[in-house]
């Protein structure tokens, strides 16, 4: 590979131009590999510095999933990918810090001297306060440096010994190598995407011609309560396909909205799909709200902070939330298991 900059960061980076015209870039500073196509590009020029943040959190992610050199889709709307929040951050840095441990006791040595901060591929100090960067959905050292602290104090790493800063050497306790074998298990190997709506027969079609084709279209399993057979009390039985489920689909549509002469709105939203999300938030899984157009004024505030898709019709749904769900988590496993599209 030649010896280039990053189009994302224009940082030290490889670059290849393969047979099929398609750009292979190794970008410390983007946390590794990954392809992008000429149309990037010139659009990377212009990105601030939330958007590319925001994009190498989505290449974290992909790689996160199994897919170790992710291509950027040309449909990849950046303003729909979810900023991590600062837990996500955090074990996005633990998981980097293991991937770079030689054994199960070894040690994590970051350096903080300036000189490393200087761009320079041949620095390996320099490659791994940038991939630390990466991971971390960081600008900044002093955030990773509190991400560390943070992690520090959750028991997941530990300095080797009282007199190492956390910052300068750390490894990993018993509990962080669980709470990473844990995260594997609930993520990686999850295909299943939980439904939370309303189980009305006016909503039938946004769910089976909308939600359920979206999903499936993805790669990813549409799971909605009242379509599983269970014995357990109904609470329990949703808890448990929440905790088991890559991420949420949560409809917030309900009824029919009526408009008063006040102004007022009466009907409109689900408000039982709130525990659903309260539930799935504290467990750290991501969350896709939808909801009719016509609903719009009665979205509680709380919600408003984050992006919501809004439909009209089944159609629409269908075509944003298959777009959101592979902006954010990339094809599920079973994508290339659908059958061609028809033809006339």
């Amino acid at each position: 590979m030649e010896k280039t900059t990053c189009p994302i960061w224009g940082t030290p980076a490889e670059y290849e131009m393969r047979d099929d015209s398609s750009c292979h870039y190794n970008s410390p500073r983007a946390g590794g590999k990954y392809i992008i196509s000429d149309s990037w590009h010139q659009k990377a020029e212009d990105w601030d510095e939330e958007q590319k943040v925001l994009v190498t959190s989505w290449l974290i992610s992909q790689r996160s999933m199994g897919n170790s050199e992710p291509r950027i889709p040309d449909t990849l709307a950046i303003d729909s990918i979810r900023h991590p929040s600062a837990h996500q951050r955090a074990e996005n840095l633990l998981k980097y810090i293991d991937s770079q441990l030689s054994s199960i006791s070894g040690i994590f040595r970051p350096t903080r001297n300036e000189q490393d901060q200087v761009p320079d591929a041949n620095n390996p100090s320099w490659v791994c306060f940038a991939e630390m960067l990466a991971w971390s959905a960081s600008t900044e050292l002093h955030e990773v440096d509190y991400l560390l602290r943070f992690l520090n104090d959750q028991g997941l790493i530990a300095p080797p010994s009282e007199r190492n800063r956390v910052w300068v050497r750390c490894r990993l306790t018993v509990k962080g190598h669980t709470h990473l074998a844990n995260l594997e298990t609930r993520i990686i190997d999850s295909t299943q995407a939980f439904v939370a709506m309303w189980f009305d027969s006016s909503l039938d079609k946004a769910y089976y011609n909308g939600i359920v084709p979206g999903i499936e279209e993805s790669g990813y399993i549409p799971v909605r309560i009242d379509g599983t057979e269970h014995l357990n009390k109904i609470d329990d039985e949703i808890l448990a396909k929440i905790r088991r489920s890559k991420f949420l689909v949560v409809d917030l549509t309900e009824g029919k909205v009526v408009e008063e002469k006040d102004g007022t709105i009466k009907g409109g939203t689900r408000g039982s799909v709130y525990y659903e999300a309260g539930f799935a938030k504290g467990l750290d899984i991501p969350i896709i709200y939808t909801c009719h157009e016509d609903s719009l004024k009665k979205v509680h505030f709380d919600i408003r902070q984050y992006s919501c898709i809004f439909w009209n019709t089944p159609e629409e749904l269908k075509a944003r939330l298959a777009h959101r769900i592979s902006a954010n988590f990339g094809d599920g496993p079973s994508h290339n298991d659908l059958p061609p599209p028809k033809t006339d």
